[in-house]
C-alpha cells in the first residue's frame, strides 16, 4: 500500500489521446477515461502495484464494460477492482440517499 494516495489525470498527455473505444466511436481516455482513471488511483494508492489509467482503460475494454459512445457502465468498478483482491460495493442513491441507517452506513 502507497503510504500517499496515487493521483492520475485523464487529460495526462502521457495517455490522454490514446484510444478508449469499442467499434463504431474515437473516444479516448482523455474525452471518456474518467472511470477507468479513478480505477487506476484506487488500484495503485492499496495495492502498491503499477496500474495506469491506461491499463484501466485496455482491461475495460477487454472485459466489455466500456460502453458505446460513453465512458465505463457503472458495472465496471467492482470486478475490475476485484481482480486486485479488493472489495468494491455498488450503491444505489434510491436506497442510501438521505437514509443513514442504510446497512453500507454501518461500522
Amino acid at each position: 500500500m502507497n503510504k500517499q494516495p496515487v493521483s492520475y489525470l485523464q487529460k495526462d498527455p502521457r495517455w490522454k489521446d490514446k484510444p478508449y473505444r469499442v467499434p463504431g466511436e474515437s473516444s479516448t481516455i482523455g474525452s471518456a477515461g474518467c472511470g477507468p482513471t479513478c480505477a487506476a488511483m484506487v488500484i495503485e494508492t492499496l495495492t502498491g502495484k503499477t496500474f495506469t489509467p491506461e491499463d484501466a482503460c485496455n482491461w475495460s475494454v477487454e472485459h466489455g464494460y466500456k460502453a458505446l459512445k460513453q465512458g465505463a457502465y457503472y458495472s465496471y468498478f467492482k470486478p475490475q477492482l476485484a481482480a486486485f483482491g479488493i472489495t468494491c460495493d455498488m450503491l444505489s442513491w434510491t436506497s442510501t440517499y438521505g437514509k443513514p441507517s442504510a446497512s453500507v452506513r454501518a461500522e
